[in-house]
């Protein structure tokens, strides 16, 4: 605890203490922390594996973030389980592109039949095979309008335009871009004619232009993030029922039934409104489904740009908070901490990597 708080407080500020100072303190001081992290690294992912993925340094940083974020979020501190989810996680992505369509037709059945005249919000998460999910619900008969940023607006006009083509859909779907200012217009309209809201909770980008000035704060299992919440705010202006929907799929050819659960956000702290008690409901009832296939949630490789990760400094051991990288020009030290990056030597480089690794 006494080496946490030491790196802590060189880390925290620069300007008074050198990245120099705080490499010698884990040289001279704390050898021993990073001979036994070495150890625990098994020959099957073994420090080939590793050295050829630092050899490619836009994947070596990547790995990096998402090290972190496994740290912060699922309490998971060996870098060889780690290593191992991380290529789970891409082995996962590229199947999950290639999903087969036709594998949609044995699972028509997976959820129920929905009274057509009571639209509700529907919650999900990037988890599993999620590009389906609004499909699923239009081959129910339940009229969607997707809301998604309008970074991805066509991409997502085109992937479901190509499906909907292949299937007799008698539920129309309507996208929504979600940085529209009047957006609580058109979704008004929308639900006035009988469609169903669609959301992705952990969708990066929403109405506001500040993406920092309007963030929650929300636990999520070991650690938490900073979320937005504004589809909260209109399933409650407009008094719609909350149903949160994940797909928890670990094989891409082979689709299951989805997680279906209503959110009802009863007021449950004290000086929390109900706004607040929903959000929080909505994610710590994904915990249970974030922990069935970590592997498979898309968010991990870029949470750490918009959701600040965050958990106790008390459950971090010292060797956990550093990474080196080795980049075209220079060496770099991450704090996976703060998410901090430092330049270090090559010398520095040479005593961390050795040690760590």
């Amino acid at each position: 605890m006494i080496g946490n708080a030491i790196l802590y407080f060189l880390f925290r500020d620069l300007t008074a203490y050198s990245v120099t100072y705080a490499v010698k303190f884990l040289e001279f001081f704390m050898p021993h922390k990073f001979k036994s992290r070495s150890s625990h690294l098994s020959s099957k992912v073994g420090r080939p594996k590793l050295s050829s993925l630092k050899a490619d340094p836009e994947n070596w940083k990547l790995f990096a973030y998402m090290s972190a974020n496994f740290q912060h979020i699922l309490g998971t501190f060996d870098l060889e389980k780690q290593y191992q989810l991380f290529t789970d996680y891409q082995d996962f992505s590229e199947h999950r592109a290639q999903t087969p369509v036709a594998c949609i037709e044995t699972v028509l059945k997976d959820i129920p039949a929905l009274d057509q005249s009571d639209p509700k919000m529907w919650v999900s998460f990037h988890l599993g095979i999620y590009q389906f999910l609004p499909l699923r619900l239009l081959l129910r008969g339940i009229s969607v309008c997707l809301i998604v940023s309008k970074t991805v607006l066509q991409e997502y006009k085109v992937f479901y335009e190509n499906l909907l083509a292949k299937f007799p859909i008698s539920g129309p779907l309507y996208l929504q871009e979600a940085e529209d200012p009047s957006i609580f217009f058109k979704l008004k309209k929308n639900l006035q004619k009988g469609y169903h809201i669609f959301v992705f909770a952990d969708g990066a980008f929403g109405s506001i232009d500040d993406p920092k000035s309007k963030l929650q704060e929300v636990d999520l299992l070991q650690g938490s993030i900073k979320v937005r919440c504004g589809f909260v705010r209109i399933a409650m202006i407009f008094n719609l029922k909350i149903l949160k929907i994940v797909d928890r799929s670990i094989d891409p050819s082979g689709l299951e039934a989805p997680s279906i659960s209503e959110i009802t956000g009863k007021k449950k702290k004290h000086g929390k409104d109900n706004h607040q008690n929903i959000i929080q409901d909505i994610y710590s009832s994904f915990e249970e489904d974030l922990l069935k296939c970590p592997q498979t949630w898309e968010t991990w490789r870029y949470l750490h740009r918009y959701y600040y990760p965050s958990s106790c400094l008390q459950s971090w051991k010292t060797d956990h908070r550093i990474l080196p990288m080795k980049d075209t020009n220079e060496y770099l030290l991450l704090d996976k901490f703060t998410y901090r990056w430092h330049r270090i030597d090559a010398k520095q480089y040479k005593i961390l990597s050795s040690r760590i690794f």
